[in-house]
């Protein structure tokens, strides 16, 4: 992979409308590799550009996590003609390393950005040193959940923690074993704990103590799965997962209103979340992929029907399930006459709606994405439990969940048994919030909830870029399939 170098000057030029509403800024024609990285003020602009940055992978992020799952189906499945040309190939596990989503490039700008943030903010003197800490325990935990997504998708990649500083290193870095990734992670999360305040202003859309917790849960528990696992991993993850639950700031929403977790942005539940905001100009694409095309312009607009929750999904939700309006709906025969034609009696994701404007004419795809929130980190320990063998505490967690659902509890006796309750109240809790094809990757159980003939069984990772590979041939080989 070739890094570019990106000077403080092109990077404030990108990220000068983020950034002015908090900070004071230098005049462009000031700003230099040489005096930029001088006071606070500067290391926090930095750190903002990560979160933008961050921001534009939570899209891909959801595509990754979801659309090879069998938690989504393609339109003609159920009966619709609409299709997504893409979505259909990716749904069946069909890529090449020239597709679009192949690209790792977002997720490397969010690594080399942090890099710059970690290796100047240290140089810089600070009247408050909790300041200083913050701000790097903020990049540390950007840099740990871009390389997580990185290593999961791709596996070895190339490994950078230090920015580039001139036009004369070499910018050509060969891929680094997995297991090594991991290492890196792991250690950028123990800096990230220990320098991040449990509490703030701003706690769930800006990473705290408890979001590197709920990462770090989610890391250790992946890699227990692994050949390379170390001993204690599955009970290291219970510990963070029970530092985030015993924190008063996270309660779970009550069952009634489990869809403001996704309506009212920064719920009691969420521990980290990515934020978007219409009257910033900040949106993405997830009521276009969900919502069903409109035509009547005296109504809000629809979306483009990209992908529909799967049968499997819908199926599995059982009557009286407090959670099933909020995370798909059938298309009201009222409002039918608003859209086109082929979308009658269409059931779509319903978690993402946007927001629509006073004027009522349009919708903005502007909901905070969560990237963790409390029932996700209680459904990881659980699981956690599971493998060490601790059975009861572990259907004592499920239940919790399911009661919250508005559903009885159910029982396993097995470790088998009880992961299969475990995954399954995962794929109901958490769908469409881009866990699904992870939970199935990390158990191995790919090819079980799979088995279309058209899903290429045994590619767990995604191609090399083909743009990255012509640039630095170090990257090769490419990885298994391809």
């Amino acid at each position: 992979m070739k890094v570019f170098k990106i000077t403080p000057l092109l990077f404030l030029l990108f990220f000068a409308t983020s950034c002015e509403r908090i900070l004071d800024q230098k005049p462009l024609s000031d700003i230099t590799q040489v005096n930029f990285w001088n006071t606070p003020k500067d290391a926090e602009a930095g750190l903002v550009a990560v979160y933008n940055l961050y921001m534009n992978t939570a899209y891909t992020a959801f595509l990754l996590g979801e659309v090879r799952s069998d938690n989504l189906e393609i339109p003609p499945k159920w009966g619709f003609e609409m299709i997504n040309p893409g979505t259909r190939d990716f749904n069946s596990n069909i890529l090449a390393p020239d597709d679009g989503i192949a690209s790792w490039t977002s997720f490397f700008n969010v690594v080399a950005r942090a890099n710059e943030v970690l290796f100047y903010t240290d140089k810089i003197g600070f009247s408050d040193n909790a300041d200083k800490n913050r701000i790097l325990g903020e990049a540390y935990f950007l840099r740990a959940s871009s390389y997580f997504i990185l290593v999961k998708n791709w596996g070895a990649v190339p490994l950078i923690t230090m920015p580039f500083t001139s036009q004369g290193e070499d910018m050509y870095v060969a891929r680094t074993p997995v297991n090594l990734i991991y290492n890196q992670i792991v250690s950028d999360l123990e800096l990230a704990e220990s320098l991040l305040p449990g509490i703030r202003t701003v706690q769930r859309v800006r990473a705290t103590k408890g979001a590197a917790q709920a990462l770090f849960c989610d890391v250790l528990l992946t890699r227990g799965y692994s050949s390379f696992a170390q001993p204690n991993d599955f009970t290291t993850a219970i510990i963070k997962a029970d530092a985030v639950i015993a924190n008063s700031n996270y309660t779970l929403v009550r069952g009634a209103n489990y869809a403001s977790i996704f309506r009212s942005k920064n719920s009691s539940e969420s521990i980290f979340e990515i934020s978007f905001d219409l009257v910033n100009s900040q949106t993405h694409n997830f009521s276009n992929f969900f919502l069903p095309r409109a035509y009547d312009k005296f109504r809000p607009f629809g979306g483009e029907t990209i992908m529909l929750p799967s049968r499997s999904l819908v199926n599995d939700f059982e009557p009286g399930d407090l959670r099933a309006s909020t995370t798909f709906t059938v298309l009201r025969a009222e409002d039918e006459r608003y859209y086109d034609a082929n979308v009658k009696g269409m059931t779509y994701g319903n978690k993402y709606l946007g927001t629509v404007t006073n004027i009522g004419v349009q919708r903005f795809s502007d909901n905070n994405i969560i990237v963790y929130r409390l029932a996700d980190v209680m459904l990881m320990k659980a699981e956690a439990l599971v493998k060490v063998g601790n059975i009861p505490d572990a259907i004592s967690i499920v239940t919790q969940i399911r009661a919250r659902a508005g559903l009885a509890a159910k029982a396993a006796n097995t470790k088998e048994a009880a992961l299969a309750l475990v995954l399954a109240e995962r794929k109901k809790e958490l769908a469409f919030e881009g866990k699904r094809w992870y939970d199935l990757l990390r158990t191995n159980k790919v090819s079980e909830f799979r088995t279309e003939s058209d899903f290429t069984q045994n590619r767990f990772l995604l191609p090399v870029p083909q743009i990255e590979v012509d640039r630095n041939p170090k990257l090769l080989p490419q990885n298994p399939t391809y």
